[in-house]
């Protein structure tokens, strides 16, 4: 019971965060700095259609405690890099609008675009996220670049991977 707890809670935080995503003002017309371009490009390599760009969303440096964090897990989770070798270094994240992205084939619920952010640091793009763009608040996971589940990306199953995270990542005590 208390790990269903847990995992709902997970899930409606990562909502409220998503939701709040949403006013992120999109825009075509963004003067592009060099790492965001990069990331356009990486997009587009991949073979996504950029609608829109919501510029830099987030910068913070990555630690032990933000791993710890249930929605950082989840992110850097589905990264196929390893997060030990971010550890103390500034990272950021760019917000883009996407069609055309292979997750949308498994929406039958309302959503028409996907949002994708880019992971950068050190002035290389590094990894990403993707999420479904809905008009209504939606709770979720997030999924790989490519769209893929957690579990399709560690290839185990959510608790078994969660158990190992936390061993590795426990919040430092204060």
């Amino acid at each position: 019971m208390k790990k269903c707890l847990l995992v709902i809670g997970v899930l409606f935080l990562w909502g409220m965060v998503l939701t709040g995503c949403s006013s992120i003002d999109f825009s075509k017309a963004m003067e592009l700095d060099e790492l965001e371009q990069a990331a356009l490009e990486m997009i587009e390599e991949k073979g996504y259609t950029v609608v829109a760009q919501g510029g830099k969303s987030e910068t913070y440096v990555l630690d032990r405690d933000r791993l710890a964090c249930p929605i950082y897990a989840l992110i850097w989770g589905i990264q196929e890099l390893d997060a030990e070798a971010y550890l103390g270094k500034s990272v950021e994240t760019y917000e883009f609008l996407v069609e055309d992205h292979p997750l949308l084939l498994d929406m039958e619920d309302g959503a028409d675009r996907i949002k994708l952010w880019v992971l950068t640091s050190e002035d290389q793009v590094i990894g990403g996220y993707t999420f479904p763009d809905y008009n209504d608040p939606y709770y979720g996971g997030v999924y790989s670049l490519e769209g893929k589940t957690l579990e399709e990306v560690t290839e185990m199953r959510f608790q078994t991977w969660r158990k190992q995270w936390e061993a590795k990542y426990q919040p430092s005590k204060q």
